[in-house]
């Protein structure tokens, strides 16, 4: 296998926490304001990396000490910002001595005061918890060698320090061989418009002290603290004695292996050697016993570590070899694999609109209610569990297209109606797809298609969703004609396609276990396949507006899956809001006036061109989806504008009638439109197209 890293894709698995507003699909622990707030080293995100950038354009350090400095020194200087900061004094080290900035008062009398803060000979740790208190406004630091508490320095350098600090300008004052600094600025907003700063903190900026890498904490923690599955001491040998420090180093001088030496009773001992014997009796010489990894040492070696039976270290094992799919199980060829993915395409769209309708026939608040109020807690998180797989469906459902893609064949759009026995051997879960509201029976229906079937038993098993991906997943891998990249990245999507369906199935039975048990359906709004409202009745134009939104996701489904992979994530985002700023709003409309959402597959009259791809005109209702290759359009503008034309359509419509509640949809769906819009037309035309 080669030695080089392959360029993979990261799919978020949640929406962007960069959001000024609460994001629907985000839990609330993915917004700033709600971060546990532990630093030692932190839960979500370690508060103290926010204050290392308290002052314009520098760093500080506020975790470790460097060169025996206990204070927070500097590591980073912006050579932009002209500050009077001489490298060499830096990287002989510079502390912060001053801040002198706008802190509450003491007493907790609410007030704000200007203060001077004294902060050499402190740690890093209490340093942070003052910088902590900073509030906003003009701040002046006062920069200088490692200083402790009660050094004395001249008193012309302190007299001096407070006429710069009164002078309001940045001043360097020679002390030593080195020099004092004093800085003015204003203090760091590192949360402007409630959002954490991306031109301030980096990807892994606030999160590089955490556990991550797992080493770091490992090093530090012991059993008690750590999982239960971390050893701190360990036998050697099979009913040896259990007293060998098992993050001892291993090799080198100081590691004496295997390891002889009675107990260690201390950690000076891991650290110095052992100076007295078991009695006390001191010992001629310092006896060397194999000091603890440091943090630098257990990352970079952790793989030395043997594994752990019954407290005792081994490095035997039996090799269990994974089960194999047998070769007469696997799809043939390539023309069968596209076969099953463009039916499998078909059933993942079949899904999302069976999750969502169960989703919508749950009578939930739309706001998370008091922890007092049990029965509509436990609705609303039922429901929103159940939208929450719908949402990864309307994913699968693009990964399967992109897959199909990249295999060079159009996508699929269509719907499947029922499940199809494609291998003639009777192992397919039986089923007609329909609009059912979330009965017991039904969530069933949704475990038992989720449910894992990575365990291979082609003769007795039915095919669940993800059995079908993993018969999938050996053909592919064991496939002639699929190679190269376009191997890697199909199996890719197909592995995550996998995992995915493992969650599924544990959200679907934590949804079967907060709904009321059978035969109770009192918590149900909507009945089993509806049909279509006759025109008379006033919440057709209401069921007519869900159905135009669901065709718009659609076309925008269908743009995405003309488009280049680095697009994906972008034009996904921006389907989304078609989706929740439309769709869910004219959902939920339409049952509030006595309706119930079909999600009627539209009726093509005409070929629709939407980029790569167009869906072929139909002659009847009952004809499927057809996708073809298509001529380039004329612009991106018309790609997306074609897209959006049956809603932006009856929108126009509904905006000069006289019902208010249809005129409000669609001056909201008209808004959600306009940046769908743009959203799509920036993407594409940035790529070039």
């Amino acid at each position: 296998m080669s030695g080089e890293l392959q360029k993979q894709k990261i799919f978020p698995r949640n929406q962007t926490a960069h959001s000024d507003a609460i994001v629907r699909g985000n839990p609330v622990t993915t917004r700033p304001d709600d971060a546990v707030e532990n630093t030692f080293p932190g839960l979500e995100f370690d508060h103290r990396n926010f204050e290392k950038k308290f002052f314009p354009g520098l760093t500080f350090e506020l975790h470790h000490t460097a060169r025996g400095m206990a204070s927070a020194w500097l590591r980073f200087v912006d050579p932009a910002l002209g500050y009077p900061i001489d490298e060499a004094d830096r990287a002989a080290g510079l502390t912060l001595w001053h801040v002198v900035g706008n802190f509450p008062e003491i007493g907790g009398s609410g007030r704000v005061v200007r203060s001077q803060m004294t902060l050499f000979g402190r740690s890093g740790p209490q340093v942070w918890q003052i910088l902590r208190e900073l509030e906003a406004g003009a701040v002046a630091i006062v920069l200088g060698p490692r200083r402790s508490i009660g050094e004395a320095v001249p008193t012309t350098i302190d007299e001096q320090v407070q006429s710069a600090l009164g002078g309001g300008k940045n001043a360097s004052i020679p002390f030593g061989t080195s020099h004092v600094v004093v800085l003015f600025g204003q203090r760091v907003d590192y949360l402007p418009k409630g959002i954490i700063n991306p031109e301030l903190f980096e990807p892994g900026d606030l999160t590089r002290s955490l556990c991550a890498p797992w080493q770091y904490d490992f090093t530090d923690c012991g059993c008690w603290y750590w999982a239960s599955n971390k050893p701190d001491m360990v036998a050697v040998s099979d009913g040896g004695p259990q007293i060998f420090n098992f993050q001892r180093l291993r090799t080198g001088a100081d590691a004496p292996e295997p390891p002889t030496h009675p107990p260690v009773v201390s950690n000076t001992e891991w650290e110095e050697g052992r100076t007295k014997d078991s009695a006390g009796i001191p010992l001629s010489a310092v006896e060397r016993v194999p000091r603890q990894m440091n943090h630098a040492e257990l990352i970079n070696g952790w793989e030395i570590l043997p594994v752990v039976i019954n407290d005792t270290e081994t490095t035997k094992y039996v090799h269990a070899p994974s089960e194999d799919f047998p070769d007469d199980q696997l799809l043939p060829d390539k023309a069968a694999i596209v076969q099953r993915l463009e039916y499998l395409a078909g059933i993942e769209h079949a899904l999302m609109v069976e999750y969502l309708y169960a989703h919508y026939s749950i009578n939930a608040p739309r706001a998370r209610p008091d922890l007092g109020d049990t029965t509509a807690l436990r609705r609303y998180e039922a429901a929103n569990t159940i939208l929450s797989v719908a949402i990864d469906e309307m994913r699968h459902f693009r990964w399967v297209n992109e897959i199909l893609v990249l295999l060079g064949s159009p996508p699929v759009v269509a719907r499947a109606e029922k499940t199809v026995d494609l291998d003639n051997d009777s192992r397919f879960l039986e089923h007609t797809f329909g609009l059912l509201p979330a009965t017991q029976e039904r969530v069933d229906w949704f475990i038992d298609v989720e449910k894992p079937s990575r365990d291979v038993d082609p003769d007795l098993k039915p095919d669940t969703i993800d059995g079908m991906y993993t018969r999938l997943l050996f053909s592919i891998e064991r496939s002639a004609d699929i190679t190269g990249e376009v191997k890697a990245r199909v199996l890719h999507l197909i592995k995550l396609i996998i995992d995915e369906g493992y969650d599924h199935y544990h959200r679907f039975l934590r949804a079967r276990q907060l709904l009321p048990q059978a035969p109770d359906v009192s918590y149900l709004r909507l009945p089993a396949n509806p049909a279509p409202l006759p025109a008379t009745n006033p919440a057709k134009e209401f069921e007519l507006r869900v159905n135009r939104s669901y065709e718009v996701i659609l076309n925008l489904l269908l743009i995405v899956f003309g488009r280049g992979d680095a697009e994906h994530g972008q034009l996904i985002e921006a389907t989304r809001i078609a989706m929740v700023d439309s769709m869910d709003m004219e959902t939920l409309a339409l049952i509030a006036n006595g309706g119930a959402p079909l999600f009627t597959v539209p009726l093509i009259t005409q070929e629709r061109n939407l980029g790569r791809f167009q869906i072929a005109r139909q002659t009847a209702l009952a004809d499927k989806l057809v996708v073809l290759d298509a001529a380039p359009p004329a612009s991106a503008s018309d790609t997306v504008a074609e897209a959006t034309k049956a809603l932006d359509e009856l929108n126009q419509t509904h905006a000069s009638t006289g019902n208010s509640a249809l005129q409000a949809l669609a001056a909201r769906s008209a808004s959600a439109m306009q940046r769908v819009r743009e959203a799509f037309t920036a993407v594409m035309i940035s790529s070039g197209s």
